[in-house]
């Protein structure tokens, strides 16, 4: 069985309005991205903090048990909800994820504990796969104040993915998120 996670619980400062709820061609964003991971995975969750905002959408939403936490309490949450061994995790900001990028995922490293895409210098952990077995090293670095999602990472199994595992997309930019109203347009411009 194989999940997703969708973090939808962050404050969206920068963006000044909740990011889950804005509109792209006419859909809200956590829709688009829902549509997406429904092709590709047998159950998708939705981790967030605020359950009634979600209640139309028919999905089990599942809040922080380390409230307070940031986006690793919500990895947690997720990954102790999931009925599957692996989830594919991501940010309700990332529009170009597609079913696709998520079966890709899925199938690069099985045997991983996480399967994270590498851009240059960077990871991009909002955009990952991550087995079940790494609940107690997330659990560990909460419990130490750590609120990186890259915290538990030299604990367990990591595969870094690059563009020679997308041809498709060699940029990787279905890892591009929208935090400022500057993303947003930058990103309607493109796609219109």
């Amino acid at each position: 069985m194989l999940s997703a996670v969708i973090l939808a619980g962050g404050r969206s400062r920068r963006m000044g309005r909740d990011k889950c709820l804005i509109e792209l061609g006419g859909q809200p964003l956590i829709e688009l991205l829902l549509r997406e991971l429904q092709q590709a995975a047998d159950q998708v969750l939705i981790a967030a903090n605020h359950v009634e905002r979600f209640a139309s959408l028919n999905v089990r939403v599942v809040s922080d048990i380390h409230p307070g936490n940031g986006a690793l309490a919500g990895l947690h949450a997720g990954l102790w909800a999931c009925d599957g061994e692996r989830a594919f995790v991501c940010a309700c900001d990332m529009p170009r994820i597609t079913a696709e990028v998520v079966r890709t995922m899925f199938a690069l490293a099985p045997e991983a504990d996480v399967v994270v895409p590498r851009l240059g210098e960077y990871l991009e952990p909002l955009c990952a796969v991550y087995s079940c077995s790494c609940l107690p090293h997330i659990e560990r670095s909460i419990m130490c104040g750590e609120r990186r999602l890259v915290s538990f990472y030299d604990k367990v199994r990591v595969v870094e993915v690059g563009p020679q595992d997308f041809p498709d997309d060699p940029l990787l930019k279905f890892t591009t998120n929208i935090n400022t109203p500057e993303d947003l347009e930058q990103l309607k411009s493109r796609s219109g």
